[in-house]
């Protein structure tokens, strides 16, 4: 692959190494999948993301993989035997199963281990578990040892990370501090880039399923018919140095994911969730005049800043040791 990156270096002299890594997991290092990024000449990648996954080529691998895995879905055999077996292949672990129910296209099985050709087979088909298994499916404890193995590659430790904690918070919950806490619940997925919150779900995660697209990773809301209340939580997750600014991308959104809930007084909270650093921040509403009148770009709302260990501690002392281990 470096051979790849110095004979076309003119086109991605804007991209950094982390930026080179998400290409390289993603696309496999499939050349017709790197297609996609020649010619970008002094653009880096966030500022081609999203639309670059949108490319046919690209999008193409997400769909196909979530398609082949609706269809295996009425088979006999997909709680035992498929299920399973795709846990093997994005864990990188043991599997003794049917190879024969593989999308050989980007799932295969060496020396009795799951293996995937690139990362966007890898989200169609987490896309596909998530709104077809069990909601425990990112609980096992082969995700820690899939951490390990990938240790070197960032791209697959944060995707790891994410599915890990989201499951972790619907199936126990979170209490960063006395006053502050969300309770385990049911996940609903979606597809869409924003989904009408429900009214007569009390409480519930949602879960984007679009990797490109999604401004945070899951969004808890709690809703009071009775007070004509709702409580929206706004998860992120990420164990990554840098980070775009995911709290402008969510509020910028604000009245499309609140517009089921209009009528309602709306308590907003952004979440962070990340490696070691823990705190709060009081966000005072932000607005903006233009010519057609007065807009919000953030309600006042509340930012915390929760640490890995407080959401799964096997999970943060996996981290340690892969920091440690450099």
């Amino acid at each position: 692959m470096s051979s790849w990156w110095s004979l076309f270096a003119s086109d991605f002299s804007a991209f950094g190494q982390t930026e080179r890594q998400r290409i390289e997991d993603l696309t496999g290092c499939i050349p017709l999948l790197l297609t996609p990024f020649l010619g970008k000449r002094d653009k880096s990648l966030e500022s081609l993301e999203p639309r670059i996954w949108e490319e046919d080529v690209l999008a193409s691998v997400v769909t196909t993989a979530f398609n082949f895995g609706v269809g295996k879905s009425q088979d006999p055999l997909f709680k035992s035997t498929y299920v399973p077996l795709m846990r093997a292949c994005l864990t990188h672990s043991y599997t003794s199963g049917y190879v024969t129910m593989l999308d050989h296209r980007y799932f295969y099985v060496e020396d009795n281990y799951g293996r995937y050709t690139c990362g966007l087979a890898r989200q169609g088909i987490v896309a596909f578990l998530r709104m077809h298994a069990e909601e425990g499916v990112f609980l096992g404890s082969e995700w820690y040892l899939a951490l390990i193995a990938f240790k070197n590659n960032p791209s697959v430790i944060g995707f790891t990370v994410e599915q890990m904690v989201i499951s972790r918070i619907a199936s126990r919950g979170l209490c960063w501090d006395d006053n502050n806490h969300i309770p385990p619940t049911k996940m609903t997925t979606f597809y869409e880039n924003i989904i009408a919150f429900s009214k007569d779900m009390p409480s519930a995660y949602y879960v984007p399923l679009k990797f490109n697209l999604k401004a945070v990773d899951a969004i808890y809301v709690e809703v009071d018919e009775r007070q004509n209340t709702a409580t929206i939580v706004a998860i992120q997750i990420t164990v990554a140095k840098r980070h775009r600014d995911s709290p402008a991308d969510f509020f910028a959104q604000w009245e499309q994911w609140t517009n089921s809930l209009k009528d309602f007084t709306i308590t907003p909270v952004f979440l962070w969730i990340v490696e070691g650093t823990r705190g709060r921040a009081d966000v005072e509403e932000k607005l903006r005049e233009l010519r057609t009148g007065q807009v919000t770009l953030w309600p006042k709302h509340v930012t915390h800043w929760v640490s890995i260990d407080q959401v799964d501690k096997e999970l943060a002392d996996t981290l340690a040791r892969i920091r440690a281990e450099g």
